[in-house]
This record gives structure tokens, C-alpha cells and sequence, in this order.
């Protein structure tokens, strides 16, 4: 710019852009999540608590910058990291980059975990019950009959079924039990509340209520996907859906399509196919789940279906 005698003056302004004090990374995994949000619940609200969310990239990889000021307020006890009761991950929506289908409902882990999967949800809800997160770990490795040794928050399944793992595929197995269950009673709840539902709020509800079983049963071996299911998803329709909504027998009917994908998962047991094998298998699982009864809830709630 000039003034009326042509003196020039010069104007510089410098923008710093500060990098993040901390970082959270990680893989979010029901097959690998792309497009995921991500964020950091500090208090189990439920709510973002940092200045800025991240999203899944390839492999459904994620970081979650976090601020000195940040970091500094979730450290409740200045030991320099953030523990297990201090913050967990909420993972939402995205793509299955196995299936290429949305995924229906809300993952959780620990801060300092490396992978958000629907295992380590269940983790997290026994850490909410009191339960130490090395014990957490142990007692649902007991429960759903997994190989000791693995700790399950930063255990890759996939990546390790590409390297021949063979706990992969137990923790394969188990996960999509677990997901199958979150993804068709986030439908069957949406379908019954349209345009008030909360999405992720019944799948948060089915991680805890399964934590829940393996906290007050943890003396005995009983897997409680193999014996609470209808309880547990009988539960939460009623606790998540006004009464009026739906009738005793449509919950019955839809258990029993759960129990159903529940057999199907669970044949991949008995099988002698090899981890990367039983990955694909667990894929085209899930996708015949999406197709045939995902879908279909989808149709009656939008009235193509009856």
C-alpha cells in the first residue's frame, strides 16, 4: 500500500500453526473402517473431548492429535500418559473396507490401546464395571474361549491372519459374533424410532450389557454369546424403545434371526481353514448378514417392506 506522497509500506503476517503435543493412532476394525469418526471421551458421555475429531484412513488407520493444554487436563494423575480409566476411543459409521457396506454402530477402546475393535468394547466395559485393564483382558480372553498370551487392545486380526496367525481367527470369530449383534440391533432399534434414534446408542448398550455378563459370571467358562444373547438384545429393545413401539413377539422373531448369524459365524469353528481364509469367510459373512437382513429391516422401515 502507498500514502498520498508514494511512500510504500509492506504489511508481513506470519500464521503459526502448532503441530499436536500428543498423539493417539491406532486401526479401527470390523474389517478395516475407512471414513470412521474418531474421537476422545474423557468423562463416558459419550462426547468429544478435544478440540478437533480424526477420521479413518486406509486400513482404517487413525491419529488424534492432542494439544499440551489437552493433555494436560485428561492426565488427572500427571503421570505422563493417559490411562485406561482416563479416556477411551469412540469409533462411528464409516466403510468395512472387507465388504465395502456402512458399518451400523459405535466401537470403543482404551486411550492406549492400538486397536478399536469390537473385542476391545468390551474391554472398555469392564473397566467402566471397576475391572483392572490387564484383568479385563483376561477374563474375556476365559469367556469367549481365546488363546492366552494376546493382549487383545493391540492385537491386529487381520493383519495377523495375512501373517498366518492362527489366534486370528479366534478373535476373528468372536468379534464378528460380537458385531453382528451390535450392527442388526442398531437396525431393528432404528427401524422401531426412525428419526429419534441415537445411532451407536444400542450397540454401546449391547457392549455393556455383555461386559456386565462377564463380570458377574466370571467364575465359570460359559461364553455369553452362547447362552445371554436373547436376554441381553430382549433387554436393550426395552430399555431403548418406548413400549408402544413394538410387540413381544416381534422381539422374539428378530432373536431369533440373531441367533441365526450367530450359528452361521459359528460354524467357521469346526473348519480347517487357515487364518487368511477364515478372514474372507468372516467377510462374506458379514456382507450375507447386510444383504439379507440388514436390508431387509431397512425396506420395512422405509415401507418397501413388509
Amino acid at each position: 500500500a502507498s500514502d498520498n506522497s508514494g511512500n510504500i509500506s509492506q504489511l508481513s503476517l506470519t500464521v503459526r500453526v502448532e503441530p499436536p503435543a500428543f498423539s493417539l493412532t491406532g486401526n479401527a476394525i470390523d474389517g478395516y473402517l475407512i471414513g470412521a469418526k474418531v474421537i476422545l471421551d474423557t468423562n463416558g458421555d459419550g462426547v468429544n473431548d478435544l478440540s478437533a475429531v480424526a477420521y479413518t484412513q486406509e486400513n482404517g488407520e487413525y491419529s488424534l492429535g492432542i494439544s499440551q493444554e489437552e493433555f494436560s487436563m485428561i492426565d488427572a494423575d500427571s503421570n505422563g500418559i493417559i490411562d485406561p480409566s482416563e479416556g477411551r476411543i469412540l469409533v462411528n459409521g464409516g466403510v468395512d473396507s472387507t465388504t465395502g457396506e456402512t458399518f451400523y454402530g459405535t466401537l470403543m477402546a482404551d486411550a492406549n490401546a492400538s486397536v478399536v475393535t469390537p473385542i476391545t468394547s468390551l474391554v472398555v466395559g469392564l473397566i467402566d464395571l471397576g475391572v483392572e485393564k490387564e484383568t479385563a483382558t483376561e477374563m474375556i480372553a476365559s469367556k469367549l474361549g481365546l488363546s492366552g498370551g494376546v493382549d487383545l487392545t493391540t492385537f491386529d486380526p487381520l493383519e495377523n491372519a495375512a501373517n498366518g496367525n492362527s489366534v486370528s481367527t479366534e478373535i476373528l470369530i468372536e468379534g464378528a459374533r460380537i458385531a453382528s449383534i451390535m450392527k442388526q440391533t442398531e437396525a431393528f432399534v432404528s427401524l422401531l424410532e426412525g428419526d429419534d434414534y441415537i445411532p451407536g446408542s444400542a450397540s454401546l448398550a449391547i457392549t455393556a450389557m455383555l461386559a456386565d455378563k462377564i463380570h458377574t459370571s466370571s467364575n465359570d467358562s460359559v461364553n455369553p454369546l452362547d447362552t445371554h444373547t436373547t436376554e441381553i438384545i430382549t433387554q436393550v429393545i426395552t430399555n431403548e424403545v418406548s413400549n408402544e413401539l413394538f410387540t413381544s413377539e416381534e422381539v422374539a422373531d428378530f432373536a431369533q434371526i440373531i441367533q441365526a448369524t450367530d450359528s452361521l459365524h459359528q460354524t467357521l469353528k469346526a473348519t480347517d481353514m487357515n487364518p487368511i481364509e477364515v478372514a474372507a469367510e468372516v467377510a462374506k459373512q458379514q456382507l450375507a448378514v447386510k444383504q439379507e437382513v440388514l436390508d431387509a429391516l431397512e425396506e420395512i422401515s422405509d415401507g418397501a417392506g413388509s
